[in-house]
């Protein structure tokens, strides 16, 4: 499915969808080679095509920043990063590929020319599931590309609110390649903590990092994300987590475990911990008392997996810190998030599907079909309700049938409550009046 030759409001903003995979690229940039990247990906979606982009270079030098009086030189040295610059990322059948994004880059008397590569456009062209909008100005703001990189991956697990990624697959979405930053505590103060302070200096995203242990060695960090309009101005950041010792040997800890009634299931539950997992029985009643015993089956068949695939100084402690955080349910938390993008998703391509389809909609037998016509006389009948939709850019024929669908009064009512509300597009809008009809 290709992009319709009008994007409406997309034309007078910034907005630059992306497939998730392309998010979820391994590459390494500069922050302006980053930005002209994005620029002429957004100026690709804009005017429907791949090959022959150009643009003022004086635009290019203004949207990236540069401020230096030798700006040429510096532009030309970008594009040329630009060019050379490959990055990794996931095909459809998963399988990992090495793309360039524009291979091809021209500066003569003061216009840049592009040319984005074909093997690119399914990421950009055409997404019906599994994409992320993001305002490219947004993305701009951030002053180094590992904030942008930050940005855009936590933007596209904000609806599941939170991003979980082993500390070597950050390493790679923020581009730090560089084997200095193989440790962990030089990849934390040059890349990931200034990454994550630009973000929530210069973006509309406030986000808290956590860093997972497995035994002794921080394995993964777990991003928080919040938009800045839903929380608090004033946000402690959490310290580094540390496991506690799982060992409880004291005194009064017989006397505790003796208090704690469980059934034979749960005691079964609470021995295996014990045995297997080699953490304190008194700690094992208490995880299954307050927890359940679903939920510590859960915990512990989530450890049996992670221990099968990499090795873990310290089992027990792993398995309680995952009992504390909910680790298992992490993974179904980003499953339910995926199914409900995908029905959003799905009915935004039901809509760009029923565009397509709807063309003889207007058709009537015995009857002169000027849709044209047609379309002019339905908007007539009620032009106060069809300028409240052209001022939202909404194309004639989108509105003509909506109004023989749907009554007036819910029309207006879903306009008022539009009014004044950016970045609207036709399937927005769509989707406002299926919900307000019930459909």
């Amino acid at each position: 499915m290709g992009l319709p030759t009008k994007l409406p409001r997309e034309k007078e903003g910034y907005w630059l969808t992306k497939d998730n995979k392309l998010i979820m690229m391994h590459g390494n940039m500069t922050a302006t080679s980053y930005k002209i990247t994005n620029f002429f990906l957004w100026k690709a979606l804009q005017e429907n095509k791949l090959d022959d982009l150009k643009v003022n270079g004086a635009t290019i030098v203004r949207e990236c920043g540069i401020k230096d009086t030798n700006y040429t030189k510096i532009l030309l040295e970008e594009c040329k990063r630009v060019a050379l610059t490959q990055i990794s990322v996931l095909d459809d059948d998963n399988n990992w590929k090495i793309r360039q994004i524009i291979p091809s880059l021209t500066y003569e008397k003061g216009i840049l020319s592009a040319d984005i590569n074909p093997k690119i456009a399914p990421y950009i062209q055409g997404l019906t599931k599994g994409f992320t909008k993001n305002d490219y100005a947004k993305i701009n703001k951030c002053s180094s590309y590992s904030g942008m990189r930050m940005y855009e991956v936590c933007n596209s697990w904000y609806r599941t609110g939170f991003a979980y990624y082993t500390v070597e697959e950050w390493r790679k979405l923020l581009g730090a390649t560089k084997k200095s930053y193989e440790k962990f505590p030089l990849f934390r103060t040059r890349i990931l903590e200034p990454a994550i302070n630009t973000v929530n200096k210069q973006t509309d995203l406030h986000i808290e990092q956590e860093y997972i242990k497995t035994g002794r060695k921080t394995s993964h960090i777990k991003i928080r994300i919040h938009r800045k309009s839903d929380i608090p101005e004033d946000v402690i950041q959490p310290e580094e987590v540390k496991v506690k010792d799982n060992k409880i040997n004291s005194p009064e800890d017989a006397k505790v475990t003796n208090s704690i009634s469980l059934n034979l299931q749960e005691l079964d539950c609470a021995a295996k911990m014990h045995e297997q997992y080699n953490i304190s029985l008194t700690i094992a009643k208490k995880h299954v008392k307050e927890k359940g015993l679903l939920y510590c089956t859960a915990q512990m068949q989530y450890v049996h997996d992670i221990v099968k695939q990499q090795k873990v100084n310290n089992v027990g402690g792993y398995l309680i810190k995952a009992l504390e955080e909910d680790y298992a349910g992490m993974k179904q938390k980003q499953y339910e998030a995926y199914a409900a993008e995908v029905a959003e998703h799905k009915e935004v391509a039901d809509w760009n599907h029923e565009i397509a389809t709807q063309q003889s909609l207007f058709y009537q037998p015995g009857r002169d079909n000027d849709e044209g016509d047609l379309v002019e006389q339905i908007l007539n009948s009620n032009q106060s309700l069809a300028n409240m939709y052209r001022e939202m850019s909404i194309p004639d024929r989108c509105i003509a049938r909506w109004m023989e669908k749907y009554p007036s009064p819910l029309m207006l009512r879903v306009a008022k409550s539009l009014k004044n509300t950016g970045g609207i597009t036709t399937e927005y809008v769509s989707a406002c009046l299926k919900a307000a009809a019930g459909m």
